[in-house]
């Protein structure tokens, strides 16, 4: 019976560079065909590539390099049957400027900055997520989109502590970092409780004056 490919790979696939790749190629016939792969007119063998038993190509770790057109070839001795498709390996997202760890006291602000690198040809978007939950910029949480998407806190409070987390997204990939926000009490003002008030002199005629030292002992915080 004749080699049918009844499943072959999409006629456009999208990858990332660092991601594994498979491009499928199932096939039906008796005898079993023989599949192979080729890339512009060479057949692929070993290496990052693979051929998995249902005829299928696992491409590991796909580069730049290999985007290109693919083509499963499923051959047996009554005829075969071909399909191809085409890979287009995209540029990784990638964190480039990391939000730094913040301490602050409570009442004042706290700023995260945090930038990102992507495919050209990809649009990708900055959230953020505290403790693992995705930020609402509501009240006191502002996203900046105008300052590339920083993330300001004002009036913190001691519950704002913990770990943010600055997560670059695309439809293929995505990339984060993360940084930690401590948040300190705001002192009081001292208060003076004891003082302690000494010593006098007199003048070049005998007549004497006050010179007053203060000295404080104890304070309250």
């Amino acid at each position: 019976e004749k080699p049918e490919i009844q499943r072959g790979p999409d006629p456009l696939h999208r990858a990332v560079e660092g991601q594994n790749v498979l491009l499928p190629c199932e096939t039906f016939g008796a005898p079993m065909p023989k599949v192979y792969w080729s890339k512009r007119d060479q057949v692929i063998t070993g290496g990052r590539y693979t051929i998995l038993a249902d005829g299928s190509l696992m491409i590991r770790e796909a580069s730049a390099a290999d985007s290109g057109v693919y083509v499963c070839n499923a051959t047996n001795k009554f005829g075969s049957d071909i399909r191809s498709g085409t890979l287009n390996v995209k540029r990784k997202t990638r964190i480039q400027t990391h939000p730094g760890n913040q301490e602050v006291r409570r009442g004042y602000y706290a700023i995260f900055r945090c930038t990102a690198v992507a495919d050209t040809s990809l649009t990708y978007d900055i959230d953020w997520y505290k403790d693992g939950r995705l930020l609402a910029y509501t009240g006191r949480f502002i996203k900046d989109i105008a300052d590339q998407n920083t993330l300001k806190i004002v009036d913190v409070q001691f519950d704002d502590g913990g770990s943010y987390v600055c997560r670059a997204s695309t439809e293929l990939d995505f990339d984060e970092a993360s940084a930690t926000l401590v948040v300190q009490d705001r002192p009081n003002r001292p208060r003076i409780t004891k003082v302690n008030c000494s010593g006098s002199t007199q003048n070049a005629f005998g007549q004497p004056f006050a010179i007053v030292q203060w000295e404080a002992t104890a304070f309250l915080i």
